[in-house]
């Protein structure tokens, strides 16, 4: 069977695909949920912002797009699902939350079990009552986290990903918290997409998660030790026999699983 995205108007085949956007953020409120008017927005006035970039992005061959804007930081899904409307591009939805200052209080008193269950839903059944399923699990991690309530959300977004196969992706910004998010999914063998980690790069080690999905010097359908280091970043193989394709930053869904950690 065919892989397929998850997408607002539809799963739709992987392999029918061309250029994918794999971290964009169309429609955002990071005043968080705690504001006044959070996450609100008029569709005219947001459609006639975002339109024109859909329509430059697709007139240069982008044909799906990641939605990276999770509950939290804005998402919006009558906001996705007009723009979706309007675009031939396939924009994929998240289901997630974002870093702790940012859960609402409902996800912030629900309990493990109960964070997967409704996260699975959303990537199984649809988000918010509708039948538009999320397309991947986002995450973020607090600069000085992982904080006990991020450490639940990554284990309820294993849990989630283990009964679904969906990506989890998290917004991570140095190595130490980079760290100790591998060490819980990797001990949840979840279906782990990748870190977005911040710009600097020195010292940095690449992990290629090709097929087996297990993040530390593991390549290809085996364990094969091999660690990847920057000097391979762009393409080469480097000391990794499986030749995957690897990439320097941020997550592809298409192809890519991979882990950069400082």
């Amino acid at each position: 069977m065919a892989k397929q995205f998850h997408t607002l108007p539809g799963a739709i085949d992987i392999d029918s695909l061309g250029m994918i956007l794999p971290h964009e953020h169309l429609f955002t409120d990071l005043r968080g949920p705690y504001v006044a008017g959070y996450g609100k927005a008029e569709l005219s006035a947001v459609r006639k912002v975002v339109e024109p970039y859909l329509e430059e992005a697709a007139a240069a061959g982008v044909t799906a797009l990641v939605e990276c804007s999770t509950v939290g930081v804005g998402r919006n899904l009558p906001v996705l699902r007009a723009l979706a409307e309007a675009t031939s591009i396939h924009i994929l939805a998240p289901t997630g939350v974002y870093r702790d200052a940012y859960i609402p209080q409902r996800l912030r008193d629900m309990s493990e079990s109960e964070l997967a269950e409704l996260w699975t839903k959303e990537l199984t059944d649809g988000i918010d009552s509708t039948s538009i399923q999320a397309g991947f699990i986002k995450l973020d991690m607090s600069d000085d986290g992982p904080t006990a309530l991020e450490i639940r959300n990554l284990n309820a977004a294993a849990r989630a990903s283990q009964s679904t196969g969906a990506v989890i992706a998290s917004h991570t910004i140095g190595g130490r918290v980079a760290q100790q998010e591998m060490d819980v999914l990797e001990g949840s063998r979840s279906g782990f997409g990748a870190l977005n980690l911040g710009p600097r790069t020195d010292g940095a080690r690449y992990f290629c998660l090709e097929g087996c999905g297990a993040p530390r010097s593991v390549c290809g359908t085996r364990h094969c030790g091999s660690t990847l280091s920057v000097a391979t970043a762009g393409g080469r193989n480097g000391s990794c026999p499986h030749r995957v394709r690897l990439y320097r930053s941020d997550f592809a869904l298409t192809r890519c699983r991979l882990v950069q950690s400082r």
